[in-house]
């Protein structure tokens, strides 16, 4: 196939890396943003249905948000955590009418978010 740049072809191996970067850093800073700015309005959001365990949750949840970022970001265990993150994103999607504080961005970035991770899956850490 025919490349208008071809000596960037050399930097292909680069892209995952970005990939894994980029969704890392997104869920590092989700995690965080929800255990420090936003804990209480999704404690209260949680509080409906998980009664006593609501503030736990959002810290528990938090905290595998911000594990699952920094997994990425390091490459340790990278398929694993694709895997983890892609059935994250399966619930953000699906939190997003339920819980609208809690899965803020719009459904196209969590789709977006599963097929980079399902590319890390198969491609490997990068």
């Amino acid at each position: 196939m025919l490349s208008v740049f071809p000596s960037l072809l050399i930097l292909g191996i680069f892209a995952p890396f970005i990939l894994r970067l980029s969704v890392g850093v997104y869920f590092f800073y989700t995690g965080y943003r929800h255990i420090k700015e936003e804990r209480e309005i999704l404690v209260k959001e949680f509080a409906n249905k998980f009664k006593t365990i609501a503030k736990p949750l959002v810290v528990i949840v938090a905290i595998i948000e911000m594990i699952l970022g920094l997994s990425l970001v390091a490459g340790f265990l990278t398929q694993i955590a694709a895997i983890l993150g892609m059935i994250f994103a399966l619930k953000l999607l699906w939190f997003k009418n339920k819980y609208p504080h809690f899965a803020k961005n719009d459904r196209t970035l969590y789709i977006i978010i599963f097929v980079i991770l399902l590319s890390l899956l198969f491609t490997g850490a990068g």
